[in-house]
């Protein structure tokens, strides 16, 4: 009797129930939908997360990468500067000549002064002042000075005795000889060869041995005033010489692992793609409807040969990225010269009217290092007007014939370097890359901010060793004689060069502008990805 009652009281109600359901279930469905897109969004936020902070582990991996691989390189690099430009073997020189003209009964009858032969007292007993005449022979400096005699003091006297030792009573200590720095990583270790002979490249302003370094008997026919301006002109060339190639050398590095990074990190991601539509596929073959539509599986089939075509073309393999890293076997042992020579013509030109006994505050130096960065850095168009000068032939080879060379001059076999200097090859690809980033604007603001950088590290250094008599209460800087501030500079290359951390590595490290170029480059990777 219920039964019925409520069998007759659905049929009179049928429609509004029915309505009712479809409500209901219209809104599962709604609702399930709307869950089922959340729970999507939500997966891909999370996979995006992982990917961004994946990118960015591996961002800042690659960039303590370049720190250690700069750190490596700058020792090899600034050993053959130090050595091309031996300040410390024209001190010698004038060391033998002041105490040839203080004993003059032990001085070689021949009358030419032989470095080889000439005793050296004791470097503690000696005095070095800068002679009068040779003061007098100088044109007269642009900066202020006085007419006193402009001894050395104790900061020459203690450049001498850390960088050429004392001597015994009858025996010319040799050059020091400097403990080598880190050796390269293995990824770069081929960029650890030999220097080339200086018959091929040599620095043109010294007269080099056969290995390349200042010969002790080229110093014997000058005079004194003649040796000091080449230590004054030599000191500043050379500081600035490792100054320029240490900054060019760190934004090389960062360009050349940025752009292996990135290969890198573009495979890893076709890698994964792979390997997620393999298990597409696997997941399709299983089930039912791989029985109805047998296509679709061929489908998957092709695409994964897609992913795994684009895998292949950006993969780097070990020996593409040795013979890519080698690359910097050209600015460390070969261009640097060119560098220079430029720098030694513009340090000419700025300090030929300047004294050893001008003195000089830190504004001054941060003034004459001005105008020489501004010879240095421009170049003079046919028409007259100025631009920002290109850099490229002094950061990698520009010919095959040097490329070839570098290559081979790395350590590389003969069988590897020819297929890899066509255009097709991985190889070409990645120094045709490095070659567009060098060339783009964004690099020459950045290299500018990197040298200010390096520049005022230097200026930092000689404040607080050299300037050290700081005044109170804002009083300037007391000023120093242009002599006593040639040995503060060549203690600060060998700082740079042997010190480790190496402050100038540290400071270029820390450029913003260097981050943020190393960024671009490593996430410059849209063409690579499908």
């Amino acid at each position: 009797m219920a039964f019925a009652r409520l069998s007759q009281f659905v049929r009179d109600r049928r429609r509004g129930l029915a309505t009712l359901v479809g409500i209901f279930g219209g809104l599962y469905l709604i609702v399930r939908y709307v869950l089922e897109r959340l729970e999507e969004v939500r997966d891909r936020v999370v996979q995006d997360r992982i990917a961004r902070d994946n990118l960015r582990r591996r961002f800042l991996q690659n960039q303590l990468d370049c720190k250690y691989t700069i750190l490596a390189l700058v020792p090899t690099m600034g050993e053959r500067i130090i050595d091309e430009m031996d300040v410390e073997a024209i001190t010698h020189a004038v060391q033998l000549k002041s105490a040839a003209s203080r004993a003059p009964s032990e001085a070689p009858s021949t009358g030419s002064l032989s470095l080889n032969n000439v005793p050296l007292p004791d470097t503690s007993t000696i005095d070095l002042v800068v002679p009068e005449h040779d003061l007098q022979s100088e044109p007269g400096s642009s900066v202020s000075g006085d007419q006193s005699p402009a001894p050395l003091g104790e900061s020459s006297l203690s450049w001498v005795e850390q960088f050429t030792g004392s001597a015994s009573d009858n025996q010319i200590s040799n050059s020091p000889t400097w403990s080598s720095g880190p050796q390269l990583s293995d990824s770069i270790h081929s960029a650890s060869v030999s220097l080339i002979s200086a018959s091929e490249q040599s620095y043109p302003s010294a007269l080099l041995s056969d290995n390349g370094s200042p010969t002790r008997d080229s110093y014997s026919n000058k005079t004194k005033a003649e040796l000091w301006r080449e230590i004054k002109i030599l000191t500043f060339t050379r500081t600035l010489t490792i100054l320029y190639s240490t900054t060019f050398l760190t934004l090389l590095t960062h360009i050349q692992l940025n752009l292996i990074g990135r290969h890198k990190y573009v495979q890893s991601i076709l890698q994964l793609e792979r390997e997620e539509k393999l298990c597409e596929r696997v997941e399709f073959d299983l089930s039912v409807g791989s029985l109805f539509w047998g296509s679709g599986g061929a489908q998957l089939e092709i695409d994964e040969a897609g992913v795994a075509l684009r895998a292949e073309q950006v993969e780097v393999s070990e020996e593409t990225e040795r013979m890519y890293l080698t690359v910097s076997w050209w600015l460390v042992h070969m261009s640097w010269r060119e560098l220079g020579e430029s720098i030694r013509k513009s340090v000419e030109q700025n300090l030929e009217g300047v004294s050893l006994k001008a003195l000089l505050s830190p504004e001054d130096v941060e003034r004459i290092i001005a105008n020489i960065r501004k010879d240095v850095e421009t170049e003079t168009l046919p028409d007259g007007s100025t631009r920002h000068r290109n850099f490229s032939n002094i950061l990698l080879p520009s010919t095959p014939d040097a490329i070839h060379h570098v290559l081979t001059s790395g350590g590389l076999p003969p069988h590897l370097i020819s297929p890899s200097l066509s255009p097709s090859s991985p190889f070409s690809s990645l120094l045709s890359s490095t070659f567009s980033f060098i060339q783009s604007s964004d690099f020459g603001k950045v290299l500018r901010v990197s040298l200010d950088r390096a520049i005022a590290v230097l200026g930092d250094a000689l404040r607080k060793e050299v300037f050290s008599n700081e005044g109170r209460d804002g009083e300037d800087v007391e000023k120093i004689k242009l002599a006593s501030l040639l040995p503060g500079l060549a203690r600060w290359c060998h700082s740079v060069v042997h010190a480790l951390p190496s402050d100038l590595v540290e400071g270029l490290g820390e450029v913003r502008e260097v981050t943020g170029f190393s960024a671009i480059i490593y996430s410059s990777y849209e063409d690579k990805l499908p």
